[in-house]
Parts: C-alpha cells; structure tokens; sequence
C-alpha cells in the first residue's frame, strides 16, 4: 500500500477506530459500541454493542 494511501484513510472515517461511537438507524435503533473496522461493503462494525430504540410519541 502507498503511503498516500495510509494518508487518505487516516482522513477519513478510519480516525474513528477504537473510539466509542452511537449510531442512530433510521428505523429508530440507537446502538453504541466500539468502532473495530469496516468490511469491504463497507458496513461498520462495533464490538461489544448495547442496542436501544427510541421511541416517539405521537397524539
């Protein structure tokens, strides 16, 4: 790998790796976890997550 390459992804979302993160779906999950890699997709992945729904209220 060319290290311009290294640049770029330390520019962008691979600064977040090892952090805590919480991901708010659009279907109304919230999960938070530990940002460990990405797939080839890329999908994100979190390692040891807790998952909660937010709910809204509507009259």
């Amino acid at each position: 790998m060319a290290e311009v390459e290294v640049s770029e992804r330390t520019d962008g979302v691979y600064r977040w790796l090892g952090k805590e993160l919480r991901l708010e779906l659009t279907d109304g999950r919230i999960i938070e976890g530990k940002f460990v890699c990405t797939d080839n997709v890329p999908n994100v992945i979190l390692s040891g997550c807790k998952v909660s729904v937010s709910v809204l209220f509507t009259h």
